[in-house]
């Protein structure tokens, strides 16, 4: 059963980066609802706010170079679960790239 979880946002003119936002305190949610769809999880950013109270990337992040599902999960599991230290001290936000889905005709 997938998790109710909820996008912080996805205009890029409130955050000013492409893409939707998430709290990193809803992670394991979201790539539970990731998992359960197929999704392949090429990596991520790590998003917070500056002394301008603008949303922007901390310079960490993680990829991910492969094909399977699973293994892109865990690598985006490793790795969220591995700042859970920092999260305790800043507001934190994630912000993930999926493997786009191909169209063969």
């Amino acid at each position: 059963m997938k998790k109710g979880i909820n996008c912080v946002s996805i205009s890029y003119d409130e955050w000013r980066i492409y893409g939707t936002v998430w709290n990193y305190c809803d992670y394991t949610g979201l790539l539970e609802n990731l998992l359960e769809d197929n999704k392949v999880i090429l990596g991520g950013d790590i998003l917070l706010y500056d002394e301008n109270r603008e949303l922007t990337s901390s310079g960490c992040g993680w990829y991910y170079q492969g094909e399977s599902v699973l293994d892109s999960n865990i690598e985006a599991q490793k790795y969220l679960s591995s700042i859970e230290k920092w999260s305790s001290k800043e507001t934190l936000y994630i912000s993930i790239i999926i493997k786009g889905e191909s169209t063969k005709k």
